[in-house]
């Protein structure tokens, strides 16, 4: 017989990983913004007074891409929680990343300016 052993200290550490890792999504927090004024209501179609903004009606890139991109964090989170906060949260920005390039390719550009200065916000 060969007895099958599991070190017990190797799994109570990937578990502390594990741990921090939930502790880190729970507190990461990143928006995209720009400078410019009309990022929302390109985003959402209308102004903050409720004024319509666009014809066309909302652009939803940012909601667009977060959704597009959403399966693979998802995918990839369990992947890199044992390695703990400092590694999922390099996933995270990376992912922001991501979602950030893909909201600039969906944003309807006459002049390219919002696309150009939209931009990931580190808010935690």
């Amino acid at each position: 017989m060969i007895e099958i052993v599991i070190d017990a200290q190797e799994v109570t550490q990937t578990l502390q990983n594990m741990e921090a890792s939930a502790r880190a999504i729970g507190s990461w927090r990143v928006g995209i913004g720009s400078d410019e004024p009309y990022l929302l209501p390109i985003e959402t179609g209308v102004y903050a007074s409720g004024r319509i903004a666009r014809e066309e009606g909302p652009a939803r890139m940012i909601q667009t891409a977060i959704d597009e991109e959403m399966p693979e964090i998802l995918a990839k989170l369990p992947e890199v929680a044992g390695g703990g906060a400092s590694l999922t949260i390099s996933t995270l920005d990376d992912w922001a990343r991501r979602v950030l390039d893909r909201a600039r390719q969906l944003t309807p550009a006459v002049t390219g300016t919002l696309r150009n200065s939209m931009r990931l916000i580190k808010l935690s």
